[in-house]
């Protein structure tokens, strides 16, 4: 091995240990907090617990559809959720208040899943998940918004903490939205778990 190949070699292996870090750095907080990882067909494993959980998509699971069978499966009606990884073929939306409709577009190809956030509250005492996005694209420029719709594009780490609390929502007239009734919350330890 030459010297100048030694010093290729060694600025790749310090990016890679640099992204390592980064990654753990990120990730550490998250499953310190887990009680348990589980992919889409365990989440009967979460059923009346409290503790927060990791749910690990694969590639072409919806992630609406597999968040709501996951929250189902483990008896939760109120739930934060946040998450990274990779999302294909995403739609957003953007909330127009005057219109009292969404906009939405639909961009083509994979993502970097940067952020994911919402909860998992009762909407006329059915599921309701309302997700927001940030999303990476290949040119190293972001995008946000509303998550309508999107699969996962190579992996999503979804962390699962169940809220002790009762949100249900209700039609607000000034926004045309069902939103979260703040006049009716419910905060003791069994009331989001079923």
């Amino acid at each position: 091995m030459t010297l100048a190949s030694l010093a290729l070699y060694g600025e790749w292996i310090s990016k890679t240990a640099r992204v390592f870090f980064i990654a753990c750095a990120l990730l550490l907080p998250q499953l310190s907090h887990a009680s348990a990882v589980v992919n889409s067909s365990q989440c009967q494993t979460q059923a009346n617990k409290q503790n927060p959980f990791m749910l690990v998509l694969q590639r072409g699971e919806n992630i609406h559809q597999a968040i709501l069978q996951c929250v189902t499966q483990a008896k939760l009606d109120n739930a934060a959720i946040r998450g990274i990884g990779a999302i294909e073929n995403p739609t957003l939306a953007y909330f127009d208040l005057k219109k009292k409709q969404y906009l939405n577009q639909k961009f083509y190809g994979i993502y970097e899943l940067l952020a994911l956030n919402g909860d998992v509250s009762l909407d006329k005492g059915h599921k309701m998940l309302h997700l927001h996005t940030v999303i990476g694209t290949r040119k190293f420029t972001t995008l946000g918004g509303h998550l309508m719709d999107g699969s996962i594009g190579v992996t999503g780490e979804i962390m699962i903490t169940p809220l002790t609390g009762q949100a249900v929502r209700s039609l607000n007239t000034a926004t045309g939205l069902n939103l979260i009734d703040t006049k009716n919350l419910t905060n003791h330890p069994q009331a989001g778990i079923k």
